[in-house]
């Protein structure tokens, strides 16, 4: 699966740990190779009773994080894309920021219709 990052297609992949044995090397759910435009994310441990119990929303937050470290490299930002912890900012908060934004852009169209004097 594909996904176009800044005009640079990224390959996706959902993979085991034997699969891509850098996941557990690096004890990661999720490795982005920023030189040969692969992301991976783990798969296959769904059953492990460690594991988030929703691990949907777990795995979406994983993709996520791999997605701005992609983001970051793509717009020549590395010191950023290798910045764990702006990186895991982004990747939680990114539901909250998508809100705000879509109520910045109502807020927007009411000063766009707003008259004096109504």
């Amino acid at each position: 699966m594909y996904i176009d990052i800044l005009g640079t297609p990224y390959n996706i992949k959902f993979v085991t740990g034997k699969e891509y044995p850098k996941l557990d090397l690096q004890d990661a759910d999720g490795l982005t190779e920023l030189y040969s435009k692969e992301i991976y994310i783990r798969t296959g441990y769904e059953d492990d009773p460690g594991v988030f119990n929703n691990i949907i929303e777990y795995r979406e937050k994983v993709l996520r994080h791999e997605l701005f470290h992609a983001i970051f490299h793509e717009c020549g930002l590395d010191k950023y894309s290798k910045d764990e912890d702006l990186v895991n900012f982004l990747a939680l908060q990114y539901n909250k920021i998508v809100s705000i934004m879509n109520k910045a852009k109502e807020i927007h169209k009411e000063i766009v219709d707003y008259k004096e004097g109504d």
